[in-house]
């Protein structure tokens, strides 16, 4: 068994999803009192990004609203491989992250990071999944681990 976050891929795998997930995108407050306003996501052209490298969209950030689809190819001013350093770089003012909700939940409700183009959601975002390579002969111990893995990602925790 594993737990995987994203689009899934492989599609021999029996999968069972946990919960939704999104990206959003965020800035400090601090970062948007020495550059323009963000009001439309070709906006982002102008402004610092910060890069996480895995995402299925490299370089690119592709986001939806309403029906209408958009890429739009960043400029960062910081890319790295693990999100906890691109979360505190967005804090300290470096830039336009977009961040899982459930990475960024604490630092948005104590305001270190605020929300931008609210409106428009990342696309290829599916969910958590539990991911397993059969489901013939499942064991006791798979089993009851599947129904409370089921139920703890049953109540939202960001």
């Amino acid at each position: 068994m594993a737990i995987r976050i994203g689009v899934l891929t492989d599609n021999r795998l029996i999968a069972r999803k946990l919960a939704d997930t999104s990206r959003i995108l965020c800035v400090a407050p601090s970062y948007l009192d020495h550059h323009p306003a963000l009001t439309h996501p070709q906006d982002l052209r102008k402004h610092d990004c910060l890069g996480f490298t895995p995402m299925h969209s490299w370089p690119e950030w592709r986001l939806e609203k309403e029906g209408q689809q958009i890429a739009v190819p960043v400029q960062t001013r910081y890319e790295s491989d693990e999100m906890d350093a691109l979360i505190l770089a967005a804090q300290s003012g470096m830039g336009v992250a977009l961040a899982a909700n459930w990475l960024v939940q604490k630092e948005l409700a104590e305001g270190t990071l605020i929300p931008v183009l609210a409106d428009w959601q990342a696309i290829g975002e599916d969910g958590v999944w539990l991911v397993k390579p059969s489901s013939q002969l499942q064991s006791a111990k798979i089993s009851a681990l599947t129904e409370w893995l089921v139920a703890w990602f049953a109540v939202p925790r960001w």
